[in-house]
């Protein structure tokens, strides 16, 4: 019985570890997921981790005062001050009345970037509208900004938007 039971177990004999266990995609994978992992903390460590980071010259901009089926546009104005690329992936705003503009392009650390918002001034009052900026900022991936200011009424003026 001996005979039969010996061919099946494998001699180790002179034979590399490696050549014994499968290198497979799987221990591929987490052998790189090990490494990336330790770079991150050694990154960490060291304080270099790599991350980008907004800072918006205002984020309030006040219209004051402004007449009816004027020019609604206003510029926010911000800033990558980390050390990877931001990116802008939703500016949403409070209501139809208002509607902003966004480059899905990444800014670049050191670099500027815009966020254009256009209110419909063929609404005479006062108005405050939000504009909520989604991004991958580190220090602030939900950004609030605000419009607000008056639309007075022109004379003979009409709804245009």
């Amino acid at each position: 019985m001996r005979q039969n039971i010996q061919p099946l177990i494998p001699s180790i004999e002179k034979k590399h570890i490696s050549e014994n266990v499968p290198y497979t995609g799987v221990s591929r994978l987490i052998g790189l997921f090990l490494l990336a992992n330790m770079m991150l903390l050694a990154g960490e460590v060291l304080g270099q981790t790599s991350s980008p980071c907004i800072e918006f010259v205002q984020t309030v901009y006040d219209y004051d005062t402004i007449e009816q089926n004027s020019d609604g546009r206003c510029t926010f104005t911000f800033k990558n001050t980390g050390n990877a690329p931001l990116l802008i992936s939703n500016a949403s705003t409070s209501c139809g009345c208002t509607k902003p503009q966004f480059s899905t392009k990444p800014v670049l650390p050191g670099r500027t970037g815009r966020i254009t918002v256009r209110y419909n001034t063929s609404l005479v009052g006062s108005f405050r509208k939000t504009i909520v900026v989604k991004s991958n900022a580190a220090n602030q991936s939900t950004a609030i900004l605000f419009i607000k200011g008056f639309v007075k009424k022109r004379k003979g003026a009409s709804h245009k938007w």
